[in-house]
C-alpha cells in the first residue's frame, strides 16, 4: 500500500533559477574594455543582479574603481580583486572574458538581459516567501496583500535607470502642452485637469497639479478636516481618490461629507434626530457620491509605506487622482530613535515621494503649534508643529484662520503662505458650522 502511495506522489524537480551566463560575461567584458560602457551599465545593474558569484565580485570591483575615477583594465582589476581573485575565477578567467565579445557597443542590451533575469529570480523569491507566509499564517495584524504589494513595488521601483536627460523631459512637456492647446482650441476653454477646491475665489489663486504636495495647516477644531473633505469631493470628479484617515473613522468621515451636501448636521445623523425629508436628502446625497469614488482607509497608526502600498493598489485597480492624509502627526514613523522633528521629516519626505511615484497630488493635513493662539496673530507656515522639512517639501501651504471657532457661522480666511509656482495671499471665506462647509465670503463671487 505504501509503495503505491509513494508511486502516486509527484516527483519534485529541482529547477535552475533564470540566468544568462553569456550575457553576464558580455557585460563584464564590455566594462573592462570600455570606460564609457561602464557609465551606462552602472545605471542599470547592481552587483547582486549577476547570477554567478564570481561575476558579482568582478562587477563590484569594476564599479569601485570607476567610482574613484581610476582606470579599469585586466591588470588594475586583478589588483582590485586582491584576495577575491581566485573566487572570481582567477586572472586567466579575466583574460578569457575580455576575448569573449567582439564589440562593446551592445553593453546596454546585455545589461538589460542580466537585469531581467535578476528580476525574475527576485519574483520567484517573493512568490516563495508569500506562499510560506500563507501556509504559516500566525494571525498577524499586517495585511498579506499589502505585504505582497510592497515587495512587488520595491522590485518594480528598483528596476531601470532613474536618470533621464532634460531634453527628453522637455519633449514630453511640449507634447503635453500641444495636446492641451489643441483641446483648448476645440472647446474654446482652458483644460481643467488640476484639482479644484470648489471655492472660486480660492481656485483663482491656487493651482494644484500632479505630484504637488499640499499642506493644509490649522489649529484643532478650526476646520482642516472639513476643508480637506471639500477638496476631496471636488477631486473625486477628476478621478478616484484615496483618504488615509488616521484621526476619524470612516462613518464619521462620511457623516461629515453628507452634512456638507445636505445641511443635516453630523450630530443629528449620529443621534437619529432627523426627519423623513432629511433622510431622503441623505439618500440623494449618497446616490450623488456613488459616481465619484472616494476610498477611505481608517486604520490607525499607518506608516508611509503602508499608505503608499494602499494608494498604489487603488491606482492599479480603479485609477487615482489624489491622495489625502489626515493628519501628518498621526502617521507612524519607522524611526524609533529620532525626535519628533526627525520623525516628521521622515513622514514629510515619504508623502512627497508618494506623489512623485504615483504621479498624483498629495494633500497632507497638519496641526499648527499653540503659539498661534497664545499670541492671537494669524498663522504662518513656520507654525507647523514639528515641521521638520515640511516647509521645504511642500509645494503649496494653506493655513486656516478662524478665530471665532465657537460660533455656528463665522468669517474665516485661507492664507496661502507658500506656492512654488504661483502667488501667495489671503482669501476671505465664510464657515457654516452646521454643515462644516467653507464658502466664498459674502459679497464675493463664487
Amino acid at each position: 500500500m505504501s509503495n503505491r502511495i509513494e508511486m502516486a506522489m509527484p516527483t519534485i524537480v529541482e529547477r535552475t533559477p533564470p540566468h544568462d551566463i553569456d550575457a553576464e560575461q558580455a557585460v563584464l567584458a564590455s566594462i573592462i574594455l570600455d570606460q564609457t560602457a561602464i557609465a551606462k551599465v552602472v545605471q542599470l545593474l547592481k552587483a547582486d543582479a549577476f547570477y554567478r558569484p564570481g561575476h558579482r565580485l568582478i562587477f563590484a570591483a569594476c564599479v569601485a574603481r570607476y567610482s574613484r575615477g581610476a582606470v579599469v583594465d585586466m591588470l588594475t582589476l586583478r589588483d582590485e580583486l586582491g584576495a577575491n581573485l581566485d573566487a572570481a575565477g582567477g586572472f586567466g578567467y579575466l583574460v578569457d572574458l575580455v576575448g569573449s565579445v567582439p564589440t562593446t557597443m551592445h553593453a546596454e542590451h546585455y545589461a538589460a538581459i542580466v537585469e531581467r533575469k535578476a528580476a525574475l529570480r527576485t519574483l520567484i523569491q517573493i512568490g516563495s516567501e508569500m506562499v510560506g507566509r500563507a501556509f504559516s499564517d500566525d494571525n498577524g495584524t499586517e495585511d498579506p496583500g499589502v505585504i505582497a504589494l510592497g515587495r512587488l513595488t520595491a522590485l518594480q521601483g528598483s528596476r531601470g535607470a532613474s536618470v533621464q536627460e532634460a531634453n527628453a523631459v522637455a519633449e514630453e512637456v511640449i507634447a503635453e502642452a500641444r495636446t492641451a492647446a489643441q483641446t483648448r482650441a476645440m472647446y474654446a476653454k482652458p483644460v481643467d485637469s488640476n484639482i479644484k477646491t470648489g471655492i472660486c475665489t480660492l481656485d483663482s489663486m491656487v493651482y494644484i497639479a500632479a505630484q504637488d504636495m499640499v499642506v493644509i495647516g490649522a489649529r484643532p477644531s478650526a476646520g482642516k478636516t472639513a476643508f480637506g473633505l471639500q477638496l476631496l469631493r471636488e477631486a473625486a470628479h477628476v478621478g478616484p481618490v484615496y483618504l488615509a484617515s488616521l484621526e476619524m473613522g470612516r462613518k464619521a468621515i462620511v457623516r461629515r461629507m453628507m452634512a456638507q451636501l445636505t445641511g443635516v448636521s453630523s450630530y443629528a445623523m449620529r443621534t437619529g434626530d432627523v426627519t423623513e425629508d432629511e433622510l431622503e436628502a441623505m439618500a440623494e446625497a449618497a446616490y450623488g457620491l456613488a459616481p465619484h469614488p472616494i476610498y477611505i482607509d481608517d486604520r490607525s497608526g499607518l506608516t508611509v509605506p503602508q499608505i503608499f502600498a494602499a494608494a498604489q493598489l487603488q491606482q492599479a485597480r480603479v485609477g487615482l487622482a489624489l491622495v489625502m492624509v489626515d493628519h501628518m502627526s498621526l502617521v507612524r514613523s519607522t524611526n524609533t530613535k529620532g525626535n519628533a522633528n526627525d520623525k516628521m521629516t521622515e513622514v514629510s519626505m515619504g508623502l512627497k515621494a508618494i506623489g512623485r511615484d504615483l504621479g498624483v497630488p498629495v494633500i497632507a493635513l497638519a496641526q499648527l503649534g499653540r503659539d498661534v493662539e497664545k499670541t492671537g496673530r494669524k498663522p504662518r507656515k513656520d507654525d507647523l508643529r514639528d515641521s521638520g522639512s515640511v516647509e521645504q517639501d511642500a509645494d503649496i501651504i494653506m493655513l486656516i484662520h478662524r478665530p471665532e471657532r465657537d460660533k455656528a457661522f463665522t468669517n474665516a480666511e485661507i492664507i496661502v503662505d507658500k506656492q512654488r509656482d504661483g502667488e501667495c495671499g489671503t482669501v476671505a471665506l465664510s464657515f457654516d458650522g452646521k454643515r462644516t462647509l467653507f464658502s466664498a465670503a459674502r459679497g464675493t463671487w463664487g
